[in-house]
């Protein structure tokens, strides 16, 4: 176990590195609980969540498609929110 952990022990530092980062360069600090712009990455996993892709009306950054509004960012800063939402006292299990 040890002469394991010590030969991939980069690999581990690199990911958790890598995790780290993502998260850093997607998060949006919140201006306000009720301001749309507040981390559209945040709302759109949120959406994922509920099982649409469709974001809430009102959302800074959206279009409208059939009466749906959608963000026209990928979906890969929304995938690296959406682990964090999922854990115990992110704001996934609360919305």
């Amino acid at each position: 176990m040890r002469t394991s952990l010590r030969r991939h022990w980069p690999t581990l530092l690199i990911s958790v590195a890598t995790i780290l980062a993502l998260f850093l360069l997607t998060y949006t600090p919140p201006t306000s609980s009720i301001d749309p712009r507040s981390d559209l990455f945040q709302i759109q996993a949120r959406s994922w969540l509920r099982g649409t892709w469709a974001v809430p009306d009102g959302v800074f950054e959206s279009f409208e498609v059939n009466g749906k509004n959608y963000l026209y960012f990928g979906p890969v800063p929304s995938l690296v929110r959406l682990p964090f939402l999922l854990t115990p006292g992110g704001s996934g299990f609360n919305n």
